[in-house]
């Protein structure tokens, strides 16, 4: 019976560690996405390019994300072109 404990309280560590390095691994890919966004956005002032954010990581069920958004109000219109 104590292997069977064990084993269990081995199982909910890697799912716990899993899920960390699944949010750690989801940050970091959302940052460089980012960073590549920002150095492609055309550059004026630099209002747009420096407005750029990531948000997250966040949970919906199953899924996890993370959300690159720019709150510029012009952002839309040099996006779509």
């Amino acid at each position: 019976m104590k292997r069977f404990e064990d084993l269990v309280k081995t199982v909910k560590s890697f799912a716990k560690d899993y899920h960390n390095f699944l949010d750690d691994f989801l940050t970091k890919q959302g940052m460089e996405c980012m960073a590549n966004t920002k150095r492609r956005t055309p550059v004026d002032t630099g209002r747009l390019r420096n407005a750029w954010k990531v948000s997250g990581p966040f949970r919906k069920g199953d899924d996890r994300y993370v959300v690159i958004h720019n709150n510029v109000e012009y952002a839309s219109f040099v996006e779509d072109g």
